[in-house]
């Protein structure tokens, strides 16, 4: 949770997502729930437990490799595109779209924000929509099927916003997390440039529509057909491969949940609850 008034944020920083202070307690500051529990309960099954943690780190570790394997198939299928695809008239059209669509803005200095909108979860590659339709009732859909022209065209156009002195929020790939952009947001503006591809498919109403074919030598492209389909049927059964291992990590984590909600004492867990409001949200 993001407090911006307050300047405040509070995440769980407990695997399988941990988060390890960087400056601990100067601007991070760590809130223990490990004496709300009672470990009696715990004990009682600890066997389950200790068996439940094992299988969602080996489960974790395969799909960690899993996913680095779909990262390296969709380079080389990207690196099959990259010839036929005419990047230089991709950046003249990048430019073009922000003189006429997203002029200079009046702020007085560049802000950006960089957030994930898409991940690779147990139902797949999922992405919130529902942030893009909020922020931006105005949506310029990007159509490219292998994640080339959209990412040279996104970087054209974050480049011009940021020379421009415009706000946006960059939505980077989770697979390419420094290299790949997947979608801009102008927040200021209510607009936005999303790409809808062949792993990430979004079916949204868009204000445009830009199809990357219009870059790309699609004859040229022909002649790899064979070698495109099977990175792209690999890349489908380790998607769905990955999901289920996710999936399977879930069910376990599940498990481990509901002996730790069991074990949990609710009264100590609100009093600390309340303090913490206390202390940061409640100040005169």
């Amino acid at each position: 949770m993001i407090f911006p008034k307050e300047k405040i944020s509070i995440a769980d920083g407990t695997p399988p997502h941990p988060i390890e202070p960087k400056y601990p307690g100067v601007f991070e500051q760590i809130l223990s729930l490990y004496d709300c529990w009672d470990y009696t309960k715990l004990g009682d099954h600890a066997e389950e437990i200790v068996v439940c943690f094992e299988k969602c780190h080996h489960l974790h570790a395969r799909a960690n490799s899993y996913i680095y394997a779909l990262g390296s198939l969709m380079t080389q299928l990207r690196s099959i595109i990259v010839p036929h695809t005419s990047i230089t008239k991709v950046q003249s059209y990048g430019k073009r779209f922000m003189s006429k669509e997203l002029p200079s803005s009046d702020r007085s200095n560049a802000q950006e924000e960089v957030r994930f909108l898409s991940g690779v979860t147990n139902m797949g590659y999922h992405t919130f929509v529902e942030t893009l339709t909020t922020l931006a009732p105005k949506i310029y859909m990007i159509h490219d099927e292998w994640d080339v022209v959209s990412t040279a065209l996104l970087g054209q156009i974050r480049d011009q916003a940021l020379a421009s002195n415009h706000h946006i929020i960059s939505c980077y790939a989770p697979l390419f997390p420094d290299t790949q952009l997947e979608h801009i947001i102008f927040p200021e503006l209510g607009v936005a440039i999303a790409t809808s591809s062949a792993l990430n498919q979004i079916d949204i109403p868009a204000y445009r529509n830009i199809h990357a074919t219009r870059f790309t030598d699609t004859e040229a492209v022909k002649t790899q057909k064979h070698r495109i389909k099977f990175l792209q049927r690999m890349i489908a059964q380790m998607m769905e491969e990955t999901s289920q291992i996710l999936c399977d990590a879930k069910t376990q984590h599940d498990v481990l949940e509901q002996h730790y909600m069991q074990a949990m004492n609710y009264d100590l867990l609100n009093k600390k609850t309340q303090d913490m409001i206390t202390t940061y949200f409640d100040k005169k």
